[in-house]
């Protein structure tokens, strides 16, 4: 196992939790009353423990992120795209509704041809009576 890959996450998984379950302690009490010390990497080396920033990462502001250019199209190109988006709707509600449409036609077909099937049989077994 190499200790200088596991995530805080890891070792509680690994280490922690399973020494609490053994001393007795009820385990959802434990995840309800856990806290993260760090939501970065823990590094061990040995007995040496760190946690914290890797040097090789480098964490950009808020403000900079908000500083930089965000490209839109051009006006004409938006209001192009909106009525695309606008008739593609129109055609997908126009879409449902001839299904909802035929599901309901579906529906009286079957049900006109169930009650002919059974009137028709309902009329074989009085002849059979009769006879």
């Amino acid at each position: 196992m190499n200790k200088r890959s596991l995530t805080e996450r890891d070792i509680c998984k690994k280490f922690i939790l399973p020494a609490v379950k053994q001393a007795g302690r009820d385990m959802m009490l434990q995840v309800l009353e856990e806290d993260f010390f760090t939501k970065r990497r823990i590094t061990m080396s040995g007995k040496l423990v760190a946690r914290g920033v890797n040097p090789s990462v480098t964490s950009v502001s808020r403000s900079a992120i908000l500083g930089l250019p965000f490209p839109l199209p051009p006006l004409a190109e938006i209001h192009r795209i909106v009525t695309r988006v606008g008739k593609l709707m129109a055609l997908c509600d126009q879409s449902e509704n001839s299904l909802t449409s035929v599901e309901g036609t579906r529906t009286k077909l079957f049900e006109a041809l169930l009650a002919k099937a059974l009137a028709g049989a309902a009329s074989d077994v009085l002849q059979e009576t009769a006879e």
